[in-house]
Parts: structure tokens; sequence; C-alpha cells
């Protein structure tokens, strides 16, 4: 039954639409009305009173209704859990007001993301601008740093002098007057050794998951542990994995470091977790583990508490067998510095190739007369450099 403009009215029910609400407000030639998206209907909760009306816009930010209506501690009944009954004067009144269209806002605003919301609000867009601007800019920095880092002999001291003759570069035009470079405001932010360290950290976070992922899919590892103290006196633990990957390649991969808290094989041990730690949890390594390569250090093979040992009692519960390795770098030096020492005769044997070598390399000159020598002669002069310790 249809009433009147401003009595109650029913609904369309096409079959087409399956009693779903139309697109807008409209009132067809027989009085019937369309609804907007915004209305749901409310059916009674016995189900057999008369079919009420709300907008489900409204409904949803109440605080917003109270805010923008005359009576600040009472809802509209459109707006309302319960709604009301549908007059189509009353859906367009609510359609066109205030409280309507600042809901609308604010139910739109909801579904944006923090990043398309900062695309609409003026200061903020103005602000995403210039971080768009300066997260390119670090981007473009971390390029370099990663380069430095591969390929290990650039530091972040000499880095701000390259990032500001790149950009020396990039004003330069030779077809234009001289003019003396002059960096501009913002241009040598974070260029600075400590701003280099900040984002060689981003670099090695950001990986970290990949090389994770890497040792966690891996067939089996081996670990291999070596300590060095440098000029600081700092004793640091050093960790790399030779690893087995899924397709049966080998590769080498550099866990890290930590410096022992502890004396004794403990604190050694508790340092080799530590710096795995940083990549990898040690309860997942540990099951991958099936050798350990260690130089013979009494602290590595103790039979009581030594770091092999201690590494044997973590595997106890494991299937996997731990093979203990003596680094045979490590054992045959020592063997060869046992040799040289105890047979006189090659220890004079060294020291008279050596002493030959030091006589020549004392000159440019003689190194020169040398040359020449092995020319006229036929010979090859072969090179022996000898390498320094550096820590």
């Amino acid at each position: 039954m249809l009433l009147g403009n401003n009595e109650a009215c029913s609904f369309i029910n096409d079959d087409n639409n399956n009693g779903e609400l139309d697109t807008s407000v409209d009132i067809s030639s027989s009085g019937r009305i369309h609804l907007d998206p915004c209305f749901e209907k409310i059916k009674a909760s016995n189900g057999y009173g008369r079919t009420k009306v709300r907008c489900s816009v409204c409904f949803l930010n109440k605080k917003t209704v109270l805010m923008n209506t005359k009576l600040r501690n009472k809802l509209p009944a459109i707006c309302s859990e319960e709604g009301t009954i549908p007059r189509n004067e009353l859906l367009n009144n609510h359609l066109t007001s205030t409280m309507h269209k600042e809901c609308i806002k604010v139910h739109h605003l909801s579904k944006l993301s923090n990043v398309q919301k900062s695309f609409i609000a003026p200061m903020d867009k103005i602000v995403s601008t210039q971080n768009h601007k300066l997260s390119q800019k670090i981007a473009e920095l971390m390029c370099t740093v990663f380069n430095d880092a591969k390929r290990g002999t650039l530091s972040g001291w000499s880095w701000p002098s390259r990032e500001v003759a790149a950009l020396k570069r990039k004003s330069l035009n030779i077809h234009e007057p001289f003019e003396e470079y002059t960096p501009q405001n913002g241009d040598l932010q974070y260029i600075n050794p400590t701003g280099y360290r900040d984002l060689l950290k981003c670099i090695v976070r950001s990986d970290i998951n990949r090389i994770c992922n890497k040792l966690e899919t891996s067939l089996a590892i081996s670990l291999r542990v070596d300590g060095s103290v440098d000029r600081m006196q700092i004793d640091n633990i050093h960790v790399l994995a030779k690893i087995v990957n899924s397709d049966g390649d080998t590769e080498l991969i550099f866990i890290g470091f930590h410096e022992p808290e502890s004396k004794g094989a403990i604190g050694y041990y508790n340092a080799i977790k530590s710096a795995t730690e940083h990549v990898i949890p040690w309860d997942k390594l540990m099951p991958l583990i099936s050798s350990i390569v260690t130089d013979g250090a009494s602290i590595n093979t103790g039979e009581k508490n030594g770091l092999w040992q201690l590494l044997e009692k973590d595997k106890k519960s494991l299937p996997i067998p731990l093979l203990k390795v003596w680094c045979a770098v490590h054992r045959s030096a020592l063997a060869w510095e046992s040799l040289t020492s105890n047979v006189i005769e090659i220890k004079k044997l060294i020291e008279s190739c050596s002493s030959i070598s030091t006589y020549f390399h004392r000159s440019g000159l003689r190194t020169k007369e040398l040359h020449q020598v092995a020319e006229e002669n036929n010979l090859t002069i072969i090179r022996l450099p000898k390498y320094f310790e550096v820590r």
C-alpha cells in the first residue's frame, strides 16, 4: 500500500534486483521510492512489523552525526540502530544534510591507506612530496655505500669526498663559463662517516631475511669459526658458513662476528651463538650443521670443555652426527713452523733466500740491473711478495 509524500512508502522489490537497494532516492510515477545505496532496510524483529530504513554510513559514524546535529546527545532515528519509517521527504532531506555529507567524507577517508591520505590533505601532500625526494636521495646514497662494501677497499671516511665529487660532476658543463661549485642546502645531508655506517646497517638488515632463508633451506651447513685480536685488543670471533643449497651447489656465507663476554670455551661458544642469532636462531641452525671447522687451539679441541665438546652436547639429541675438522691450513702452518725451527739446514736456506731478496728490494737500481741480467739470459723473474699482517 502506498501513501502520500509525507506518509509511509513502500520499496521496489523487482525480480531483477532480488530486493537489493537501487542507486538513488527517486519517486516513480506510481509513487514508489528508489533507495540510495547508503540506506539499508531493517526488518521487524518478529518478522511481521513494518520494514524500516536507516543510513548505514551515518550509523557507522555516530560521533560525526552528533557533531553536526542540533541535538548533541541524541541520534536522529534514521541514523540509529532501529531506523525509521521510510518517507521520501525525510530520505531526500537526509541525503542533502550536513551530517550525512560529513559522514560520507569520514567514511571515504576510513577506507584510504595512510599513503593515500597523505596525498589528499594539503600539508600532508607537501610533506609527502618532500619525503619522496628524500627517500630517492637516500636510495641513491645506498647504491654507492653498497658498492663500497662489496669492493671491500673503500671506507666511510673517504666516502664524503667521493659523493661531493659526484655532485660536482653532475653540475659540470664544459661548454659554459667556469663557476665554482657551491652545494645547496641539504645536498650534503647524511654524507658523513656516521651516515655511511647507518646506511650500511640498513642495507644489512634488509638482506638478513634472504640470508636466513638461504640457511634454512640449505641441505647441509659447515660452520667455520676463528678468532682474531685487533690492535684495539678486541677479541672478535668470526663465523662463516659453507652451505650446500637445494640445487647442490656450495656457497660460503659470512654470518658475523661477536666479542666473547667471558673467558674460556664457554665465552667462545656463547660468542658464536650471539653472532649467528643476529641472522638465524641457534635452535634452527643447529639441526642443519654437519661439521665444525676450527684451528687446533686447545680452546677448540679440548677433550673435556673445548668448543667441539660443547657443540657435541648440543648435537646429542639430533640424528645427524657432528664432524670436527682441524683446518688444514692452520695445521700445515704449524707443521712448517715446527720444521723450520727444528731442521737447521732448512732454516738457513730460508734465511739465505730471504736475505738475497732483501738485498735487491732495498735498491731500485739493483732491481733494474737484475731485470737486465734476466733478459740477457732469457730468464724469468718470479716475484714472491711478502704479506704483512694488517689488523
